[in-house]
């Protein structure tokens, strides 16, 4: 019986009784060059003779100038014959833009899976794809500028939260700036620019991405949210911004463009008129310094107000929505900073709801 049982065991296909035969392959679906900012398709896949049991992993290198993502949660199963052997296949695909010219190296991925054992546990895989080398370039005529959008069409569009024009110092206006594309992924759009500007603060929220996915589609969108504050009076204008894409149906360079804006800011009520070369350009004269000095008071009984009414004050926003608690931290940052016009603007918008 046990010569039996040995002469069976041996009999059994090939395929069991032998090594388990498995592959891993890597490589771009697309042709080997991309234009900078252009979709690709980087794919992963695993081939055994036999067949995986349990879940696959595989885990991308993390690389500088190079966007790489899995758009989708499962992986496509199948079966390909090479060689007269029927080999079982696991595929993985992963979004791909370079973001920069040149060559580009994609490193191993780490990949683990399972192949099953008759009889015993589940023999552990653990390997690496093959290392996989592309160009990304430029098109023909377009100079590199830091940045490529390679689309079929693009939307850019902005809204305010009122519209730019006449203002008083400390007033604030909220723009919203907003970016969609066709086959592109929110983060290949770059951020809006943002430059030093006397006068004007600017304050940046953290921009909101966001990719849709469809039947293979791909939209990608980016809005950004930046409040200007304008901190001194006279006329003050936002410069105009042009984004450069490349539109690959019709394989020619585009520009999408937002206008310029110019606000007329007036002082504070009370306080002295700037001189004409005052401004915005930050060149004060001596003569006009008296409002610093009512500011400063202002802060003075702001602070000394706060202090002595502040549990009282505390209670009240404890049981006030989360707006006027906001807005009184506000007026306590503003105190601690000695920005007598951020003062003035926090008091000014915590006493209109809070205490009126």
């Amino acid at each position: 019986m046990r010569w039996l049982s040995l002469f069976l065991l041996c009999a059994l296909p090939a395929s069991i009784c032998a090594e388990p035969d498995i592959r891993v392959i890597a490589g771009i679906e697309e042709e080997e060059k991309a234009l900078v900012g252009q979709r690709r398709t980087f794919f992963i896949e695993l081939q055994t003779d036999t067949w995986f049991t349990g879940a696959i992993e595989i885990t991308l290198p993390a690389m500088d100038g190079v966007i790489l993502a899995q758009l989708e949660a499962f992986g496509v199963n199948g079966t390909i014959r090479q060689d007269g052997t029927t080999f079982t296949t696991h595929r993985k695909e992963f979004t791909l833009f370079a973001l920069n010219p040149g060559t580009v190296v994609i490193p191993p991925g780490q990949v683990r899976a399972q192949i099953p054992n008759p009889g015993s546990p589940p023999i552990a895989y653990s390997g690496e794809s093959p290392e996989i080398v592309f160009e990304a370039v430029m098109p023909d005529g377009v100079p590199w500028e830091g940045s490529l959008v390679t689309t079929r069409s693009l939307t850019l569009r902005e809204s305010w939260d009122h519209e730019p024009g006449p203002g008083m110092v400390g007033d604030a206006f909220q723009r919203t700036i907003f970016l969609e594309a066709d086959n592109v992924m929110g983060m290949v759009f770059p951020p809006f620019p943002a430059p030093d500007m006397v006068g004007v603060r600017i304050y940046r929220d953290a921009p909101r991405v966001e990719d849709k996915t469809g039947r293979g589609g791909l939209t990608g969108s980016r809005s950004e949210t930046l409040t200007y504050v304008f901190e001194k009076p006279g006329q003050v204008t936002l410069p105009p911004y042009s984004l450069s894409w490349w539109d690959e149906g019709a394989s020619t360079l585009k520009e999408s463009q937002l206008s310029a804006h110019r606000f007329e800011i007036a002082p504070l009520p009370g306080a002295d008129e700037p001189a004409e070369s005052e401004g915005l350009s930050g060149e004060g004269s001596g003569k006009h310094r008296s409002p610093w000095l009512w500011a400063l008071l202002v802060v003075v009984v702001l602070a000394t107000f706060v202090f002595l009414f502040r549990d009282r004050v505390r209670s009240r926003l404890h049981a006030s929505d989360d707006t006027e608690s906001k807005l009184f931290s506000a007026l306590l940052e503003a105190i601690r900073s000695g920005d007598a016009q951020a003062v003035y603007r926090s008091w000014r918008n915590w006493s209109t709801r809070c205490l009126g």
